[in-house]
Parts: C-alpha cells; sequence; structure tokens
C-alpha cells in the first residue's frame, strides 16, 4: 500500500491511496481440487495447470458451474500479462510516441490468456461477483480495493487469500497494474468539506497527468470513506495482501495505467482485444490492425 502524507492541516485525516490489481485466490477450492496455496513465485503455467483442474461442468449442460479464473479486455487485469511477458501498448506508459501493441511480447501474452478462455475453457473474460462470493471462481483478478468488501461478503464461508500474478516462465518476470489513486477521509474528520474540495481538485485532468509523471495513476482520485485496504487493516482481511501489496510497489512491479495521446487509441486497443478474449479471434490478426489503425491516429495527433 503506497501512502503518501498531505502537506495541508489533513495530514492527520487524509490520506493518497495508491490501489493496484492482483489476484485474490479461493483456496478452499484450490485445496479441494489437491493443491496447496500457490507459491509466492508461481508462473503462468501454474495458473494453466490449477485451473484446468479447478473447472467443473458438474450437470454436464456443456457450461463449467465451476470456473478456474476470470481475466477481461481491461489494462488494469490484461495489462500485467502483457508487462511480464515484455509487451506493451506504447513505448512509454506516459507521453508515448510509438505504438508497441504489435510487439511480440504483447501478442504472445494475448496467445496465452486467449487459450485460457477458448481452447481450454477454464477462464470467462468478465467478472462474475456472485461466482466468486458463492465460492465457485478459483482466481479472481481484480483490484486491492475489494479486499474490504470480499470480506464482509464471504465471511466464513470459504478461505481465500490476495496473492500476485503468476510470474511469467520464460522472462521471470510479473507485474501488475496500479489502477486507482483514491482519497480516503478518516471517518468523523472536522475537515470534510475541505476534503471533498481536495477531491475535486485531483480529480481534473492536469491534477491527473501531475499524479503520472510522479509514477502514480491517471485514473481519476475517489473519495472513499470507508472499503479502503489503508482503513480495512489488510493483515486482518487476508494473509497475504500486505505482503502482496508493498512488494509490487516496493520492487517496481507496479506499472500505470498507460496514457494515450488520444484517448481513440484506447477504445482501438480495448476493442481489439475484447475480440481476442471474448470473441476467441486470433491475436496475430487482430492486434496487428488495432496497431496499424492506432499509428493512424497517432500520425494525425502528432501531424507526422
Amino acid at each position: 500500500m503506497l501512502v503518501l502524507p498531505l502537506l495541508s492541516p489533513l495530514c492527520s485525516k487524509l490520506l493518497i491511496i495508491a490501489e493496484i490489481n492482483n489476484v485474490y485466490a479461493n483456496l478452499a477450492l484450490l485445496e479441494e481440487a489437491g493443491f496447496p496455496a500457490p507459491d509466492w513465485d508461481w508462473v503462468w503455467n501454474d495458473l494453466l495447470e490449477m485451473t484446468r483442474r479447478v473447472t467443473r461442468d458438474q450437470d454436464g449442460d456443456g457450461e463449467a458451474e465451476t470456473i478456474g479464473a476470470t481475466i477481461r479486455q481491461y489494462e488494469q487485469e490484461i495489462g500485467p500479462f502483457i508487462y511480464s511477458n515484455g509487451g506493451s501498448y506504447m513505448d512509454r506508459q506516459a507521453a508515448g510516441t510509438e505504438v508497441t501493441f504489435d510487439s511480440p511480447g504483447t501478442i504472445a501474452a494475448l496467445e496465452f490468456v486467449r487459450s485460457l478462455i477458448h481452447d481450454y475453457g477454464v477462464a470467462m473474460p468478465r467478472q462474475d461477483r456472485e461466482r466468486w462470493v458463492s465460492g465457485r471462481l478459483a482466481f479472481n483478478f481484480t483490484g486491492s480495493w475489494n479486499l474490504g468488501g470480499y470480506r464482509d461478503l464471504v465471511g466464513d464461508n470459504f478461505v481465500w487469500d490476495y496473492i500476485p500474478y503468476p510470474r511469467n516462465p520464460t522472462t521471470g518476470g510479473r507485474a501488475s497494474r496500479l489502477s486507482v489513486i483514491g482519497i480516503s477521509v478518516a471517518a468523523g474528520t472536522e475537515h470534510l468539506e475541505e476534503a471533498v474540495r481536495f477531491a475535486l481538485l485531483t480529480a481534473q485532468p492536469t491534477a491527473q497527468r501531475g499524479f503520472l509523471r510522479a509514477g502514480l495513476s491517471p485514473v481519476p482520485v475517489r473519495l472513499d470513506l470507508f472499503d479502503t485496504p489503508e482503513m480495512q487493516a489488510i493483515a486482518a482481511i487476508s494473509p497475504s495482501a500486505a505482503r502482496t501489496i508493498q512488494e509490487t510497489l516496493s520492487q517496481g512491479e507496479a506499472v500505470a495505467e498507460t496514457v494515450y495521446p488520444d484517448m481513440r487509441m484506447q477504445t482501438i486497443a480495448v476493442e481489439a482485444i475484447a475480440a481476442i478474449l471474448i470473441d476467441g479471434a486470433d491475436p496475430q490478426i487482430i492486434v496487428r490492425e488495432a496497431a496499424r489503425q492506432m499509428r493512424e491516429v497517432l500520425a494525425e495527433v502528432l501531424g507526422r
């Protein structure tokens, strides 16, 4: 957890909180399938093996009631696979001038995740909160902002933990998406009106660009009074949550969202990955065409 104190009278009451994407693991479901909790340095192959064993079509209708993983097309969830394989969307996360979306590392990462969904049938390209809460989902790829909510929703139904993304078996790398910079206001603060004004100020695009230059996230901040890991005592929620967050940040594995010169480029990238994960399209074809379109937009913006 990255917490930045503010140089204002609110220092004792107001915190800026960095939240990141990693993995919620249903340890009870894994144990039932014969697996211990994933090793800290687990790899993509481990994810495949575990999800294959866990996924079950119990009523024979052709659709698995218990599924291995949920991974969506958005950078916050798919990005860590791309980053750890040496891929990227642009040559820099901010102020990039070259499109790198069609690099071999990006394509290979998308081929792996596509195979989980369409070749092996062990993952879904969408979130499924109900399946997670009911204990029928092994790996839920989402952010640390859900720690408090999941603790309350799951209760004692099953044992789970918050762990890092699996390492890339070829590069040995691991990554996470630095997803949200949140404003956390202590309940009962005497400076609530000032805190709200600060939150509105820092949600402006110019302030967001400043956050990114400092290595933080460009995603607009939010006023979050109750459900943040910082105020929920991470260690009491999940045995590995504190270590996951701290090591991800301290070891340089957290990557901020790509900021494009034109938002049309982001739309092209997201729609291309959706075609791969949801429709099962060929990553080689889809990504190269998307990169071509992104370069056209970039040339227009830069006046090339």
